[in-house]
């Protein structure tokens, strides 16, 4: 008689939240202590741009100007700005998934509680900051950083905050929800997404 082991399925670790939470970094750390494959959904999008049709507005805009395409609220703009780069990013992860490869994704376009995609042992984990006084200040510092950039998370600050909020109230109960205040948060979240890990746990924070 044969003992036939039940395949593991590879890891994909989705990390969500709005610009200047936090993620990119947490990501990048992440990504050297497990040597998971990192994908950013911004990357994948200035990948993609050559490709893509460029009637397809939705793909082009950005998390909190979306709305303005149609004229519509800043939470409808974003999802149909998340609709269409999920869909793209969708099947990049497949192909890794085809190669049994364990993933950290990360982005302002992912929106946690329609983010499914079969064969892949999720985890969704949502980085919040704690307030808008925060989000202006980390701002106003990547704005110097990035000058030519011209990023407009200033000025557009009450419609992000907005999105954030979003993201909170839609996020499902299998997701790690964690708030970023301060480098010392950022390293306690670490370590417990490490822990989480190598626990598989899925426990609501």
């Amino acid at each position: 008689m044969y003992c036939i082991e039940e395949r593991q399925k590879p890891k994909l670790i989705i990390i969500s939240g709005i610009a200047g939470s936090g993620k990119t970094t947490l990501s990048l750390k992440l990504a050297l202590t497990t040597k998971y494959e990192l994908f950013s959904t911004d990357t994948i999008k200035e990948t993609l741009k050559p490709y893509i049709d460029t009637r397809e507005k939705y793909f082009f805009t950005s998390t909190h100007e979306a709305g303005d395409i149609e004229n519509i609220s800043a939470i409808g703009g974003f999802l149909k700005h998340c609709e269409v780069i999920t869909f793209h990013t969708k099947k990049i992860l497949k192909e890794f998934l085809n190669q049994g490869k364990n993933v950290i994704l990360e982005g302002a376009q992912l929106l946690l509680s329609n983010f499914d995609i079969e064969g892949y042992d999720l985890i969704k984990v949502l980085i919040v900051m704690n307030s808008r006084e925060l989000a202006l200040k980390r701002y106003t510092k990547k704005n110097e950083v990035y000058i030519k950039k011209n990023t407009k998370w200033d000025k557009n600050i009450d419609r992000i905050m907005q999105i954030q909020e979003y993201l909170i109230k839609t996020a499902p109960q299998d997701a790690y929800v964690f708030y970023n205040n301060n480098k010392s948060n950022s390293k306690n979240i670490f370590e417990e997404i490490v822990n989480m890990i190598s626990k598989g746990g899925r426990k609501r924070k």
